[in-house]
């Protein structure tokens, strides 16, 4: 089905539909740039019709997956829109994956092509042996694959020959699905247990980008200006498909940096400006500078955003910051506005949301009272359709019809609400959620180490840093950089512990489980083994594929 036979609505909820009317419209005008190169509208369109054509010719069907294990860049949107004018699903990967926990997500989400960054191409080998993966060719970017570094189980394209396949192809038809079918699946760090993959549609992408458009006051005149990554929702759906709701302008950077931030977003003309937690610390931790105010930027959003450091950043840099809450099965539901917010707050419920604040046994609590925040859609189509291949963990997080967040937040009276803690054993570090369960169990494949618990510590930087207590086998020698060595060389760099505590026993609920309540303060109370203070960091993805080599 082409875009034209789908009704208005349906259309403009779906990113096949969406990007087609925005190119039939606004032509020319321009869409994203990165790193100088500028794409339009139609030339977004163009580009992403060749990506699904060259899908198509590699044999992807409507509802075939196509991960992706990229950087910021054009062709990763040219891969994901054209993944979705193929009728596939669309799987980004977090370029940190690595060892056994990618293994895993290989085998969980069985993609049929993977693109892929070349000097990546060593992890992703790796961990495909010896793996049911499902990968039937890999499209490498960056360095061309040669015949040393191939997979016998998959064929290696590079992206100027995956190119040519669809410019030679001479399909014209392309796919439009139904608005609530399987568009996208998002992994997601679990809480007690292995990485999740979130079943979206299209339109949960689009209603996020939608609303954040409402929410910030975006419109056709915005330049929107994002470092985050785009395997995250919030770079995707919070500014790129925000920005094409819109009819505005998207500006990418490869990466954040400190040093250069600013002359960045000055030399692109943001009007806007995705923010972590973390970067507001940095940048308000650099010296002064006449460059803090000669950018055109009207407003940011940041999650997390505490108050200190939003009052600072606001008067030093001179615009506003706007927090919002959402995560990947429900999408935003909570938002300050351009107009209205309550700073503290994350906002009140966007338009397609009903959110309630409910005690443990379900029920509504009053105003001002703490409790689980928990959702429902008021029309279909917006609501995770589920974790892949685990129906169990879906159904766990719904009851009486509403979804629950796992967040304690307390709401005022009118309808604002305030986050008060987590329920989930789950931390958040630099913008990633991180499981404990994943930590523990990539330290105990370490020989000497008999138990491990990991829990949050306090940080500089308004997230978490995470504290490993470890107890040793009895006759053990190891010591904390060892141990550090081997979370290095198992984990996602923003997984590795920063605090390493040897015990000689960790406390235990009545049930026999770990006692991790105010494990953290107990520990910290004393000196314990710190990473930064040795000197020691975690090595990124692409210092760990060079070590494969």
């Amino acid at each position: 089905m082409t875009p034209s036979t789908a009704n208005g609505r349906d259309q403009a909820n779906t990113i096949h539909g969406l990007l087609a009317s925005r190119a039939a419209a606004l032509r020319d005008l321009p869409f994203v740039t990165f790193e100088g190169v500028e794409w339009s509208y139609a030339r977004t369109l163009k580009e992403s019709q060749n990506a699904a054509r060259g899908l198509m010719e590699l044999g992807c069907k409507p509802g075939a997956r196509v991960g992706m294990l990229l950087e910021n860049h054009l062709e990763l949107l040219a891969g994901w829109f054209g993944t979705a004018l193929a009728g596939g699903v669309h799987v980004p990967l977090n370029l940190e994956y690595r060892g056994d926990i990618l293994k895993h997500v290989l085998a969980d989400i069985s993609v049929q092509v993977m693109f892929c960054e070349g000097y990546l191409l060593p992890n992703l080998l790796a961990a495909m042996d010896g793996t049911a993966h499902g990968i039937e060719t890999i499209v490498v970017l960056g360095d061309a694959p040669t015949a040393a570094s191939g997979s016998d189980s998959a064929k290696l394209v590079s992206w100027k020959e995956f190119r040519a396949i669809g410019e030679s192809s001479g399909i014209g038809e392309f796919v439009t699905r139904a608005p609530g079918a399987l568009g996208a699946i998002m992994l997601t760090s679990g809480t007690t247990g292995v990485s999740k993959g979130v079943m979206v549609s299209d339109k949960h992408c689009i209603t996020h980008g939608r609303e954040a458009s409402e929410a910030y006051g975006i419109t056709a005149v915005d330049v929107m200006y994002t470092c985050l990554p785009l395997f995250h929702a919030n770079a995707q759906w919070a500014t790129v498909l925000c920005a094409m709701s819109a009819g505005a302008r998207v500006v990418i950077s490869r990466r954040f940096s400190a040093s250069r931030f600013w002359a960045d977003v000055t030399q692109a003309g943001a009007t806007h400006i995705a923010f972590l937690g973390t970067m507001l610390h940095i940048l308000m931790s650099q010296p002064p500078s006449p460059a803090d105010r000669l950018h055109t930027v009207r407003i940011g959003t940041s999650v997390p955003c505490p108050v200190d450091i939003m009052v600072a950043f606001e008067r030093r840099f001179g615009f506003q910051l706007i927090e919002t809450y959402g995560n990947t099965e429900t999408k935003r539901i909570l938002s300050n506005r351009h107009y209205l917010r309550r700073i503290g707050s994350a906002g009140f419920a966007t338009a397609s949301s009903i959110v309630e604040v409910h005690d443990d046994e379900g029920w509504p609590v009053p105003a001002g009272t703490i409790g689980e925040l928990v959702y429902r859609p008021r029309e279909p189509g917006i609501l995770t359709l589920g974790y892949l291949n685990r129906p169990e963990a879906t159904l766990a997080n719904l009851r009486d019809g509403w979804w629950c967040t796992g967040d304690l937040v307390w709401q005022d009276c009118d309808g604002f609400v305030y986050f008060a803690g987590r329920k989930k054993d789950a931390l958040r570090r630099r913008g990633e959620n991180v499981s404990a369960f994943e930590v523990e169990r990539a330290l105990m494949t370490h020989g000497e180490v008999l138990l491990a618990a990991v829990v949050a510590a306090p940080s500089d930087l308004s997230e978490d840093e995470i504290l490993a207590v470890i107890v040793l086998k009895p006759g053990a020698s190891t010591r904390e950089e060892a141990v550090f060595a081997h979370a290095n060389a198992s984990l996602p760099s923003f997984m590795v512990p920063r605090f390493i505590a040897f015990t000689d026993s960790i406390p235990e609920t009545a049930t026999g489980k770990i006692a991790k309540e105010g494990l953290a303060a107990r520990v910290m109370q004393k000196p314990v083994w710190d990473s930064v203070k040795a000197g020691l960091s975690a090595s990124r993805a692409r210092d760990a594929a060079a070590s494969l080599k």
